[in-house]
């Protein structure tokens, strides 16, 4: 798992005297290199996308249109003891089973003290799956999050003139 804010932050120190917009939303990338938020323009030399599966500046940089499948994960606590719970917090378990998921899998990561993370992602009925799999580890979904995820790659170019793409943006998640 990773910690986005603290990787941003972190980003951010390395930057030295480059600018770096967080916590703003970007709703335009402009001709002759300006940056569009609801609050202000900034000119760029070089911006980096990296808005998820979301697409919004993609799809107006690089002509791609990938596939996708869909996700939930939550993190919840669970005492019950199963063959599918990870039996250390340094164990992560990956979960193939064509009974619960016809295509994709699901995890179950600990995070200590009973926590886990757990989530599937599959083409279809994700939510009915990610129930079952919840009833089977004798878990509850506390504030489940998830979304699309870009599958089968990335396009052919990520870069288009001063403006790449990477991350889930550029197809750096799930294969096919």
């Amino acid at each position: 798992m990773l910690d986005r804010p603290g990787l941003e932050h972190y980003l951010a120190d390395e930057l030295g005297s480059a600018t770096l917009l967080l916590g703003e939303r970007v709703i335009e990338l402009g001709n002759g290199g300006v940056i569009r938020t609801k609050s202000r323009e900034e000119a760029f030399n070089l911006a980096v996308i990296a808005e998820g599966a979301g697409l919004t500046l993609t799809r107006n940089v690089i002509p791609w249109n990938p596939n996708y499948v869909y996700g939930v994960q939550t993190d919840t606590k669970s005492f019950a003891e199963s063959k599918l719970m990870p039996r250390s917090d340094d164990e992560i378990v990956v979960i193939f089973d064509r009974k619960l998921l016809e295509h994709y899998f699901a995890w179950i990561v600990p995070k200590g003290s009973h926590e886990f993370r757990i989530g599937l992602a599959d083409e279809a009925n994700v939510w009915a799956k990610f129930t079952e799999l919840l009833k089977v580890i004798n878990a509850e979904h506390l504030k489940p999050f998830g979304g699309k995820i870009v599958i089968g790659g990335s396009p052919d170019h990520v870069v288009a003139g001063n403006v790449a793409v990477i991350g889930d943006a550029g197809g750096a998640s799930l294969s096919q």
